[in-house]
Formats: C-alpha cells, sequence, structure tokens
C-alpha cells in the first residue's frame, strides 16, 4: 500500500469493531492510526481483538489508546488503573512518573497498542479548569516539563 492522503490521519469510532468504513478509508486512502476509547474496549477479549484487527488495516497504522492514568483510565481489568498525572506529580519524583511509564508501556505493548496518548504536558494554572485538572503534572512548568520528559522517556525505553 502506497502512502495516501489518509496516514495523516487517526480515527475513533463507536463500538467494539472496527466500522466497515474505517477499513474501506484504509484500503482507499491509507490510514495513520486507529484510537480506542473505553466505549471499544469492554473487555480484554474486545481489547485483543480490536488491537489486532487494527493492525490488520495496514503494517503502518498506529494502534492508539486515550489512556493517561486518574480519571483517563480506558481499559478494563486486569489492566491496572494508574494513578493520575497529578498525583505523580505531587511527589516532585520524576522517577516516579518514569516508573509509571514503564509499567503502563508494558501493559499497552502487551495488548498490541503502539502507544497510550499521554501525557498531557499542561499546566494547572487554574485549580478551577475541569478540562486539565489531575490531567496535569503540576503548576509550575518545570515541574511539568521533569515529569513529562521521565514519562516520555521511559515510555520510548519500553517500545
Amino acid at each position: 500500500m502506497t502512502a495516501g492522503p489518509g496516514h495523516a490521519l487517526a480515527v475513533g469510532f463507536e463500538g467494539t469493531r472496527v466500522p466497515d468504513d474505517v477499513v474501506a478509508l484504509a484500503e482507499r486512502a491509507g490510514l495513520g492510526g486507529v484510537v480506542l476509547f473505553a466505549r471499544n474496549c469492554q473487555s480484554l477479549d474486545a481489547v485483543l481483538a480490536l488491537t489486532a484487527a487494527a493492525r490488520g488495516l495496514g503494517p503502518d497504522v498506529l494502534v492508539l489508546v486515550d489512556h493517561e492514568g486518574g480519571r483517563v483510565h480506558r481499559l478494563p481489568l486486569p489492566f491496572t488503573h494508574f494513578p493520575s498525572p497529578a498525583t505523580v506529580g505531587r511527589s516532585r519524583d520524576p522517577g516516579l512518573a518514569a516508573a509509571v511509564a514503564r509499567a503502563m508501556a508494558r501493559e499497552l505493548r502487551a495488548a498490541g497498542f503502539d502507544s497510550g496518548l499521554a501525557p498531557v504536558l499542561d499546566c494547572l494554572l487554574d485549580p478551577g479548569c475541569t478540562v486539565i485538572g489531575d490531567r496535569a503534572f503540576g503548576t509550575a512548568p518545570d515541574a511539568v516539563a521533569a515529569g513529562g520528559v521521565a514519562f516520555v522517556e521511559a515510555m520510548l525505553s519500553e517500545g
């Protein structure tokens, strides 16, 4: 398959199987990735079937999950429910961020994912912000950067 315009596109969808229109898009224009959410991942068997089906869309299709820890936890048992980035960030220990990332990466890789869509590197400047909230490693740019760099480096080292 040659690179088409769809190779820059990652798509999500409803349900527990890859829809026919996503398969057709991958065949017609190519596809950069598939993003899975909790709505797709109702059981371990569903996760494994979906990641295998997504791999069948093409050799370069990335299989991704919106999975950050804390309230952004998309995967069912037996997957670990990791602490939120805010909880990790309060430790002020980049080593803890790295340990969480390594454990998360091992689980995701074993289930057929290429990556989780984490971390979020926003600074929580407004404590009332419900969009960012506990998804941020903290309020100070240096602390967020330290946690984020440790997380990403550890994630990559497990890949």
